[in-house]
């Protein structure tokens, strides 16, 4: 599993089951990330930094990356879990 977020929090919850491969901090990390280690899934944040998550996502997917998405946001409005789903992900919360 490929992990991107701003604190351990999500980090501690998914150790308990899931095997993390890496965790990064910016959209060019996730991008080397992803596609080197090909994680089964990728939970991310829909906002990174200054790039948008879904559309980071969608180019990862373009370039082979076989990662289903998880995409955990603070964001309510409903345009970004259809952003989300649109771009491919399982989930968006």
């Amino acid at each position: 599993m490929g992990l991107r977020e701003r604190d351990g929090n999500v980090r501690r919850l998914l150790e308990e089951h899931c095997v993390i491969q890496e965790s990064v901090r910016t959209a060019s990390e996730l991008r080397r990330a992803a596609l080197e280690h090909a994680p089964d899934i990728l939970v991310m944040d829909i906002t990174l930094g200054d790039e948008d998550g879904t559309e980071v996502f969608r180019e990862l997917r373009g370039k082979g990356c076989p990662s289903r998405g998880v995409f955990l946001t603070m964001h309510a409005e409903p345009t970004y879990l259809q952003r989300a789903v649109q771009a491919g992900a399982l989930a968006s919360c």
